[in-house]
C-alpha cells in the first residue's frame, strides 16, 4: 500500500526486525505521549482505538465505536468495502496543523505485515517525484547519534526529497522504529531536530514555480518541523482472518504552502481511498 502523500514520507527508516514491545518503540510513545516538535512546541497523536489484550466481546465493542453499527459494510471481504478517512486542520498560536486518521478492515495473514520487505512496501509514500535514503552509521556519527547494538535490527533514519502536489519540495530527514508483539505490529516515524540545519540532509522546505519551459523550480529553502505519524495493524480475533489498520499522522503545513486554500486536506480522502484499495488487494494477494 502505498500511504497517501506525506502521511509516512519518512518510514522507509524501518529496519530488519521489530522491538518485541510496543512500551520499546519510543518513537510511538513519543508521539501518543509528550509529542511532535511542531517547531514552537509539541503535538501529540491519539493513541490507538484498538487496544492489545482484549476479550472478543470487549474487541466487538471496539469496533462499533469506530464504525458504528453498520458493522458489516466495513468487514464485507471486498478491496471496496467502507474505510473511515478524517483530516482536520488545527491552528494556534500562528501554526497550522494538518491531521488525517483512517481505519480500515482488511483480510490478510499478520505473519505477511511482520514480514520486512512487504511492511516497506505498504509504507512506502506515493511520490510524484523525489527519492529516498536510509542513512548508515557512518553518516549519523558525525551528528551525534549512535544507534545501539540493541537496536540496530529496529530502529533507522532515512532522508526524503519530495515535491507535493507539485506547490512545495521537501527536504526532510526523519527517525524511523517499528514493534510487534502479540496479535498488533506499530510503526512510526516522525522529523528529528538534529536535522534542521544539516548542511547534507537538512530538514527545510521550498516553494516551487514553473518557469518558462514549464518546468518546477524551487524557490528559496526555509527551516521545517513538523511531521510524525505511526500506523497500528491488528489481528482481530471476533473477525475471521481480519486485520484493523489505523493511521495516525499530522503535518505541519504553513499558509505559505498553499495559501490557505484547503488543497491538502481535499486530496486526502480521494488518495486514501485508492490506497486502500491496493492495500487489501495486495495484502490479499501476498497472504495466499
Amino acid at each position: 500500500m502505498t500511504i497517501p502523500t506525506t502521511i509516512l514520507i519518512v518510514a522507509m527508516t524501518i529496519a530488519a526486525e521489530p522491538a518485541q514491545s510496543h512500551e520499546q518503540n519510543t518513537v510511538y510513545q513519543q508521539l501518543i505521549g509528550k509529542g511532535t516538535d511542531v517547531g514552537d512546541g509539541f503535538m501529540a497523536l491519539p493513541s490507538p482505538s484498538m487496544p492489545d489484550g482484549l476479550s472478543v466481546t470487549q474487541e466487538q465493542a471496539k469496533l462499533k465505536e469506530i464504525f458504528g453499527d453498520n458493522l458489516d459494510s466495513f468487514t464485507r471481504q471486498s478491496v471496496v468495502a467502507d474505510h473511515i478517512m478524517r483530516t482536520d486542520l488545527v491552528e494556534s498560536g500562528g501554526k497550522r496543523v494538518r491531521t488525517a486518521d483512517f481505519w480500515c478492515i482488511a483480510y490478510g495473514k499478520l505473519s505477511v505485515v511482520k514480514d520486512k520487505d512487504f511492511l516497506n512496501q505498504l509504507l512506502m509514500p506515493g511520490q510524484d517525484s523525489g527519492d529516498a535514503k536510509g542513512l548508515s552509521a557512518e553518516q549519523l556519527a558525525p551528528r551525534g547519534i549512535k544507534i545501539g547494538p540493541s537496536e540496530q535490527d529496529y530502529v533507522g533514519y532515512g532522508h526524503v526529497n519530495y515535491d507535493l502536489l507539485k506547490k512545495v519540495r521537501l527536504s526532510l530527514t526523519g527517525v524511523g522504529r517499528w514493534s510487534s508483539v502479540g496479535q498488533s505490529v506499530v510503526t512510526a516515524a516522525m522529523l528529528d531536530r538534529k536535522f534542521l540545519e544539516d548542511r547534507e540532509f537538512p530538514n527545510q522546505w521550498s516553494p516551487l514555480k514553473l518557469n518558462e519551459a514549464g518546468g518546477l523550480v524551487a524557490g528559496t529553502p526555509q527551516p521545517y518541523m513538523g511531521a510524525g505519524v505511526y500506523m497500528k495493524i491488528t489481528q482481530l480475533s471476533s473477525v475471521s482472518g481480519a486485520l484493523l489498520i489505523e493511521s495516525h499522522m499530522l503535518i505541519n503545513e504553513p499558509f505559505e504552502w498553499f495559501q490557505g486554500n484547503n488543497l491538502l486536506g481535499s486530496k486526502l480522502p480521494l488518495i486514501v481511498k485508492d490506497q486502500v484499495k491496493t492495500m487489501r488487494t495486495e495484502l490479499g494477494k501476498a497472504s495466499r
